[in-house]
């Protein structure tokens, strides 16, 4: 169950002081285009924090550039669609923040290490393309496109559901997010968790992970369970079901 605010300070406040671990989320968006919004479940206020926080992880969203102009007769975007390679350029342009980890002294008189993982996100008034290079698609809402180190991921805002359920598109965030810690469509727990298509959940699902999912984000290694630190597909041998169905092993994530 999504906890509520209160218990996700107290949590948010454990994990700073122990740990001083997160992953720094540098959020941007094109002008005519919107962030996913707070949703109400139960009562309680659910977000990109609240849902990475009840799974014991520390997200710290930045909304960074917020008028970032659509592409407008750009060589290959026909149909308002945009291409991987296109994502990259609007990336090189916009972000501020460096691919991968990054580590300072922080505590009482520096003698604690803080460490911080790096994603990108962007919100982009288009749609997007199957497969990042192919047809024009207005079913896509989200897409990591960056599988080569798992660093940066897409909102296409002029997919209707984005732009009509807030739910889903809230949850489709929460979804790409997880790609980037290297997180799976096939996380073993049927229909409803975040980690599963929203073709599939179609209006049924929760704001929650899946305990496969959860295994993956407390027990691997950084270089597997992190942004912006190795390539997708990348998995622990000892991650029930994943290898084969997820990727190959790699010796780097035992």
């Amino acid at each position: 169950m999504i906890k509520s605010i209160a218990k996700i300070t107290v949590l948010a406040a454990a994990l700073l002081a122990s740990a001083c671990t997160a992953t720094n989320l540098e959020f941007d968006r094109m002008t005519g285009t919107a962030f996913p919004q707070d949703q109400t479940v139960s009562g309680d206020t659910v977000n990109l924090e609240s849902i990475y926080l009840d799974a014991g992880r520390l997200l710290i969203v930045q909304e960074d550039d917020i008028n970032i102009a659509p592409l407008t007769g750009a060589t290959g975007t026909p149909q308002n669609c945009i291409s991987n390679a296109e994502l990259d350029s609007l990336m090189s342009a916009n972000r501020s923040s460096q691919i991968g980890v990054v580590t300072y002294p922080c505590g009482l008189n520096n003698a604690a290490t803080c460490t911080r993982y790096q994603v990108y996100g962007i919100v982009v008034d288009h749609f997007g393309r199957s497969g990042g290079s192919g047809a024009c698609s207005t079913t896509l809402i989200g897409r990591m496109w960056r599988t080569g180190d798992r660093s940066a991921f897409a909102i296409f805002y002029k997919n209707n559901t984005v732009q009509t359920n807030g739910m889903k598109y809230l949850r489709s965030a929460a979804h790409e997010i997880g790609h980037a810690l290297n997180l799976h469509h096939d996380d073993g727990d049927g229909s409803q968790t975040i980690m599963n298509q929203t073709s599939v959940v179609g209006n049924s699902f929760t704001f929650e992970f899946s305990t496969q999912s959860q295994t993956h984000l407390d027990d691997h290694r950084d270089v597997c369970a992190n942004a912006g630190t190795g390539g997708f597909g990348e998995v622990n041998a000892t991650h029930a079901g994943w290898t084969g169905a997820h990727g190959s092993s790699d010796p780097s994530c035992m």
